[in-house]
């Protein structure tokens, strides 16, 4: 990786354990963002997801690691987060459908790799820009257990995860934007049948 070439605009977000900067290739004169994660990611991982880049992917540019931080460039993608969007105002119809729709294609993508992706922190300030603690489905055994309160799955707090994981944290997003989308009549009863499938023990 030629981190010389990537000049710092604008630090995005600061923790104990990453950093999030906005920067500029400058020689494409194009913005990306840079994660400095102070821990060895699973580097597999990432050259599975930079070979198989997605239209609806914050795609992995280049990555590598050294002085015990994982450096990662990914494409920036200008907009809010779902959890914002949400907060802001009721969805339309059509845009909720949308929505869902993409992030049925994206995780059908990660799912359909050799071997599968296991996303594992499905939720709406996180619509797959964050990786870090997803995994490769080489055994449903987890080194630690993983995942976001109200929704991952059961099963994640066993330090287990495997496909289904996903849908169920999908399961519970759908619910969450049926919440917020104003329907009509009785549009939502397919999406509840869906959750209920989704989320079930």
């Amino acid at each position: 990786m030629r981190l010389e070439v990537y000049d710092d605009v604008a630090m995005l977000f600061h923790s104990d354990e990453k950093d999030i900067l906005l920067v500029q290739h400058m020689i494409e004169n194009l913005f990306f963002v840079k994660k400095v994660v102070r821990a060895k990611l699973d580097f597999s991982l990432y050259q599975l997801l930079q070979s198989h880049p997605y239209e609806h992917l914050a795609n992995v540019i280049d990555f590598s690691y050294s002085h015990e931080k994982t450096i990662l460039i990914e494409e920036f993608v200008n907009g809010c987060t779902l959890e914002y969007k949400l907060s802001q105002r009721r969805l339309p119809v059509e845009e909720c459908i949308g929505i869902m729709l993409q992030l049925f294609a994206v995780v059908g993508h990660l799912h359909a790799q050799t071997p599968p992706i296991i996303h594992r922190d499905i939720k709406p300030d996180n619509i797959l820009i964050d990786f870090e603690i997803a995994k490769l489905m080489t055994t449903r055994k987890d080194v630690q257990r993983s995942g976001s309160v109200g929704y991952a799955a059961p099963e994640q707090y066993y330090g287990l995860s495997d496909q289904q994981s996903d849908i169920y944290s999908m399961g519970i997003l759908l619910k969450e934007l049926c919440a917020h989308t104003a329907w009509r009549n009785n549009e939502a009863d397919i999406f509840l049948t869906i959750i209920r499938k989704s989320t079930a023990k």
